[in-house]
């Protein structure tokens, strides 16, 4: 299992609707700007357990290693959101075939995914809060992601 956290920074419309990779207050005359975050967990191996990382924002975690299933397989996620149940939270259950594919989880952050396709699979929660700073947010983007080889 592998995680990876990647911060893309701050992106800030300026007076004149261009963006800028700058904090909000850096920028005169801004009114708009996301800090870009975003966290992946991805299965490699069949043997591996669930993993819980207590240190992410917002993190996928599915109730069986995903590849120990196939295409067309169900299976249940809870998304947490620093470390607790995420209700109702938004998810995109097939990212690479369909982004459109929106909906929420329950009130504990539970959910059941279906295994997408043979191949590389991607589940995602994308959300935005608010910071102390008029017109700044946190923009998290958090996956889970494994690849299913049919000839296994």
């Amino acid at each position: 299992v592998t995680t990876t956290y990647f911060d893309y920074g701050y992106w800030t419309k300026d007076k004149d609707g261009n963006t800028v990779h700058q904090k909000i207050t850096e920028v005169p005359g801004a009114t708009k700007s996301t800090h870009a975050l975003k966290y992946d967990v991805h299965y490699w191996s069949k043997d591996a357990k669930p993993l819980v990382n207590g240190s992410a924002f917002i993190q996928i975690v599915p109730s069986v290693n995903p590849l120990t299933l196939k295409k067309g397989d169900t299976f249940e996620i809870q998304v947490l959101k620093d470390g607790k149940p995420y209700a109702n939270a938004p998810l995109i259950r097939d990212l690479i075939n369909d982004m459109t594919g929106e909906s929420m989880a329950d009130e504990n952050g539970k959910a059941t995914i279906t295994v997408a396709s043979d191949g590389l699979n991607v589940v995602g929660v994308e959300v935005a809060f608010p910071t102390d700073i008029k017109g700044e947010q946190n923009k998290y983007f958090s996956a889970l992601s494994f690849i299913i080889y049919p000839e296994e």
